[in-house]
């Protein structure tokens, strides 16, 4: 979930227990869903039992509009912790201290290798074993 790479990303550069808002949408319906990073580290997703809007109502899509409003609100919030960390975000970038956040590609990642390819004895053997 898109919102787990966001929360994942914040807390590398330093900002944890800060939410991240997502809307799963289907049509004009829509499920608004957050997710944060506590201060131990383990990661806390809110998907069910969730707000839902239907937008196609006048009362739900105006609802809904004022829950972006609160949404954008925080937008100062995380500006500013952003500034409390720019600095340190920067000095772990200049010094590769930095945290990898992202998995990693699945050229790179063990838990995504191929199998090994079978040798030339082996598939020799396995053909004398085909039963027609």
């Amino acid at each position: 979930m898109y919102t787990v790479t966001c929360v994942s990303y914040l807390a590398a550069i330093g900002i944890k227990s800060y939410p991240v808002f997502a809307l799963a949408a289907h049509g004009t319906l829509g499920n608004l869903m957050m997710s944060w990073m506590s201060e131990n580290g383990v990661i806390y997703l809110m998907e069910r039992n969730i707000r839902k809007f239907n937008i196609s109502s006048p009362l739900s899509a105006f609802h809904f509009a004022s829950v972006l409003l609160r949404v954008r609100a925080r937008d100062k919030a995380l500006r500013a912790l952003f500034k409390e960390h720019e600095q340190d975000f920067r000095e772990k970038l200049a010094d590769g201290s930095y945290v990898k956040w992202a998995m990693p590609s699945k050229s790179q990642s063990t838990a995504f290798s191929e199998p090994p390819l079978a040798t030339v004895h082996e598939t020799n053997e396995l053909q004398s074993m085909h039963i027609s």
